[in-house]
């Protein structure tokens, strides 16, 4: 059973003066993987005593992905003992980690992973019977790629386990968008999911000045194009953007299914993740398939730090 999730803004200061019994990582193929990891070193009296990254599949030979593999390994954080790719993998080694205990405060840095992992994780958070008092501070850490994006190479479309949703095909659909740099995509999930009408949310203000104009730009096509209304919406507010997503979506679910594609930013996924309850489960869709190639993603030293906690 999912129960409603309660979503709260906060600062790094927060993580570095705040106390968490376990810290989950991700090493990938992105510097800002091992961003939050260096800076609890610099910053934090606290750090937490069970540490652990989950190893990235992709790419076990980029130049930083190995960093990023000997950094963890230095500074104690020991492997996720996990098959991410099985739902419910994660679900368990979680219930291992909380167990036996009175009360858990997790720290989750999803900057690197895969919507599958963190999406798990809001999942066993929203409905494991845990006979604990567990709260959970996501932190992603704000990156700018180093190279340009390239279309993903996608192999089917499949709903996120665990958020699937309560869909009638016989049903008008509602599409709900975040926009990224992959309009592509884009175009082809749409066709996809042939909704009566959409609307697409787009991060301004975003990682730089200016790059929610440059979302717009590259997007433009597929809006003018489809009558999708584009919605600002700050990057740096979980808590905000839950809001109003909640608030869409609710306005619409009545007469018609909701089909969620969250082309990025990830704290937009995440979000998008967290209004999932008894009374809004719309459907959320990715696109499965293997990156082009890897592209690193280096961290601009801002963070956005989300609390989340079962009512």
């Amino acid at each position: 059973m999912l129960h409603h999730l309660d979503v709260k803004d906060l600062s790094a200061v927060d993580i570095y003066e705040g106390y968490f019994d376990a810290i989950v990582c991700c090493s990938g193929y992105e510097e800002r993987s091992r961003y939050l990891a260096k800076q609890l070193l610099k910053h934090s009296p606290n750090i937490p005593t069970d540490r652990y990254y989950i190893p990235f599949k992709d790419f076990p030979d980029h130049p930083e992905r190995r960093k990023n593999d000997i950094f963890f390994q230095k500074f104690g954080y020991k492997p996720f003992d996990v098959e991410y790719d099985n739902f419910g993998s994660i679900s368990e080694r979680l219930a291992r980690l909380v167990s036996q205990r009175e009360e858990v405060k997790l720290l989750i840095d999803y900057s690197a992973m895969k919507r599958t992992m963190y999406a798990e994780i809001l999942q066993f958070i929203s409905s494991h019977q845990f006979g604990c008092k567990l709260s959970v501070t996501f932190s992603y850490s704000v990156g700018i790629p180093s190279g340009e994006y390239q279309p993903k190479i996608i192999s089917d479309y499949v709903l996120l386990p665990g958020f699937e949703g309560d869909t009638n095909s016989q049903r008008e659909k509602f599409a709900v968008y975040s926009l990224g740099f992959e309009p592509v995509i884009l175009h082809s999930i749409h066709e996809w999911i042939e909704p009566s009408a959409s609307v697409a949310f787009y991060a301004d203000p975003g990682v730089q000045d200016g790059s929610g104009k440059r979302c717009l730009k590259l997007n433009r096509r597929f809006l003018d194009g489809n009558d999708c209304r584009a919605v600002p919406q700050s990057l740096f507010s979980v808590e905000n953007y839950c809001r109003t997503f909640t608030e869409t979506v609710k306005a619409v679910m009545r007469d018609r299914d909701v089909i969620v594609f969250s082309g990025g930013p990830k704290p937009f996924v995440l979000g998008a993740l967290l209004t999932s309850s008894p009374s809004c489960q719309p459907s959320h869709v990715y696109a499965r398939g293997e990156e082009s190639r890897a592209i690193d993603t280096k961290p601009t030293g801002k963070l956005v730090v989300s609390s989340v906690k079962r009512s």
